[in-house]
């Protein structure tokens, strides 16, 4: 009995420790596969880190494109707004050159009508015709004058020439 004991003991013994090889290779073979799956999620990781690395770089350069865009924006909203600023004084200068322009000829007009308001005998009318044509050529070439200044930009030469 002794011996059947002991056999029966070796017995369980013995597929006790074929089936603890067996979970022992199941076991190594996990293990190889553990592995695997940790390198792969480490390669992953350090792709990720890359890209984000990458995409950080990209980040800062469209910050910077987009800095040097609104600054260059900036700069022709500025001059826009000069160049308005320089048209705006441009017209309001020719506007005044035709008001003095007009003035001066309304005054040489006025006067010229004074003139010839005054009766006068035959030889003053003859002389009064002379400066009349005199004064219309005058009025007529300061018109042609003034066009041709309206056209140039020196509003102090266009002044100096009616007075």
């Amino acid at each position: 009995m002794e011996n059947s004991a002991a056999l029966t003991l070796l017995e369980r013994l013995s597929k006790a420790f074929t089936e603890l090889q067996a979970r022992r290779d199941a076991s190594s073979g996990d293990k190889v596969q553990w592995k695997e799956v940790e390198e792969h999620f480490c390669k992953l990781d350090a792709v990720l880190k890359e890209k984000f690395i990458q995409l950080e770089a990209k980040e800062k350069e469209l910050e910077q494109k987009e800095l040097k865009i609104s600054l260059l924006i900036a700069e022709r909203k500025a001059a826009v707004a000069a160049k308005e600023q320089e048209m705006l004084d441009r017209v309001q200068e020719l506007k005044d050159v035709a008001i003095a322009a007009i003035t001066a000829v309304a005054s040489i007009s006025a006067s010229h009508q004074q003139a010839n308001s005054v009766p006068v005998d035959d030889e003053s009318r003859d002389k009064g015709n002379k400066i009349l044509f005199s004064n219309s050529l005058a009025m007529e070439n300061k018109w042609k004058l003034f066009v041709l200044f309206m056209h140039s930009n020196s509003l102090k030469d266009f002044l100096l020439f009616l007075y």
